[in-house]
């Protein structure tokens, strides 16, 4: 079955496999920052909030827990939730010509 579909669409097999490399990183990611936040909670050096706030926007969108967080912070503070989202969407713009590198 793996041979059949390989045969017939390669080029999608290709993006899938960089969609899951891209999933996991990012996944990865958002679990080092939330560990970076728990330890800035605990050592007073680390800004904790800020990285529990990194690692849940990173996660919010493969696990449901903190997608529900992150809505909940919209619904509540919809000012501060507006300002991080164009600094979201110009560090993405930033990092998006990075990564085709």
């Amino acid at each position: 079955m793996a041979r059949r579909l390989h045969l017939i669409a390669p080029h999608s097999m290709e993006i899938s496999k960089k969609k899951f490399i891209y999933r996991v990183s990012r996944i990865a990611l958002g679990v080092m920052f939330l560990i970076l936040g728990i330890a800035g909670f605990i050592f007073p050096i680390l800004q904790g909030w800020l990285f529990v706030a990194i690692g849940a926007i990173l996660l919010s969108r493969d696990i449901p827990l903190f997608r529900r967080l992150i809505k909940w912070i919209d619904h509540r503070f919809p000012r501060i939730w507006r300002a991080a989202d164009r600094n979201i969407k110009k560090i993405i713009q930033y990092v998006k010509p990075l990564s085709r590198r």
